[in-house]
C-alpha cells in the first residue's frame, strides 16, 4: 500500500467517525457544529491530497513524453536520417 492509498483511508476513517460523533451523541448545537468540523477539515485534505496527485501524475507524463521525444531523435540521428514535417529525410544517401 503506497503512501497516498494510506492518505486516502486515514482521512476517510476521519470523516467517518466526526460524522458518526455528530450524528449519534445527543448534543448541542453549538458542539455538533464543533464535532463536524473534522469532517470538513477531512474532505478538504482528501481534495488537496487528489490535486497533489493529479500535479505529480501530469509531471510524469510530461517527463515520459519528453523521454519518448529524446530517444526517438537520439535513434533518428544515429542512423543519419531526421524528421522535418512528419516525413523521414535520409541525410546521407
Amino acid at each position: 500500500m503506497t503512501y497516498t492509498h494510506k492518505t486516502y483511508i486515514g482521512v476517510a476513517i476521519i470523516f467517518v467517525l466526526s460524522v458518526l460523533l455528530t450524528v449519534l451523541l445527543p448534543m448541542a448545537e453549538l458542539f455538533r457544529g464543533i464535532a463536524a468540523m473534522p469532517a470538513v477539515g477531512a474532505l478538504v485534505g482528501a481534495l488537496y491530497q487528489l490535486a497533489r496527485d493529479h500535479a505529480a501524475h501530469e509531471r510524469q507524463v510530461e517527463l515520459q513524453r519528453k523521454k519518448q521525444f529524446f530517444d526517438l531523435a537520439v535513434t533518428f540521428y544515429a542512423t543519419g536520417t531526421f524528421l522535418c514535417d512528419g516525413d523521414v529525410v535520409k541525410l546521407f544517401k
